[in-house]
């Protein structure tokens, strides 16, 4: 916030990644790559209207005792401040 005028400035960070490599889930910025998931089977984001996102993550791990895979999802809905 401009402490003379009172106008507020959006601040942006640099770029940010997600991605999956070798069932890792990725975060990248600024060439710093973090694992930030594991068992990885599916990531995707889509845009949706108004600048709304879903965010949707699968992972999959074998039971190492049975060999079943068990299998997790989540969906989340994203949207953005002041819409």
């Amino acid at each position: 916030v401009n402490s003379l005028s009172g106008e507020v400035k959006k601040l942006w960070s640099s770029p940010v990644t997600y991605f999956v490599r070798r069932r890792h889930l990725i975060r990248s910025q600024d060439g710093v790559e973090r694992v930030i998931g594991r068992n990885v089977s599916i990531f995707k984001v889509i845009a949706q209207y108004k600048g709304n996102f879903t965010i949707i993550l699968r992972t999959q791990k074998r039971n190492p005792t049975t060999g079943e895979v068990l299998t997790a999802s989540g969906r989340i809905e994203v949207n953005p401040k002041n819409q």
